[in-house]
């Protein structure tokens, strides 16, 4: 019982992050050139301690523009984003700091939470 209202409060904060900026300590890459967040590219060392995971997304913004997302998250915040809508999921191994602007995207994440 325990285990699952930690889950839930987990998953929470993940559904929530775009409204708080400080709700997880992890970096997001969000742009409209694919060559800002390659996967291909990625160096685990760049990675913030307690986050390696990677996660690559291809979506669409509210005006229907393709968007390439990269996100480092903790084991249970990546998959919480698998849920996002008009999102494909694509794994990577490593991840890196983002060098996106942050007029790149319409709205949500900042590059650096």
């Amino acid at each position: 019982m325990r285990k699952l209202v930690i889950l839930a409060l987990v998953a929470f904060v993940c559904l929530n992050i775009k409204a708080t900026s400080a709700a997880l300590s992890c970096y997001v890459c969000r742009s409209k050139k694919a060559s800002d967040c390659d996967i291909t590219k990625a160096d685990p060392t760049t990675c913030p301690d307690g986050y390696p995971y990677c996660i690559a997304f291809v979506g669409v913004n509210s005006s229907n523009e393709t968007i390439y997302f990269r996100n480092c998250f903790s084991g249970d915040c990546d998959v919480e984003r698998k849920s996002e809508p008009n999102v494909e999921l694509k794994q990577c191994n490593a991840c890196q700091k983002p060098m996106c602007n942050d007029d790149a995207f319409e709205s949500g994440l900042p590059a650096k939470l």
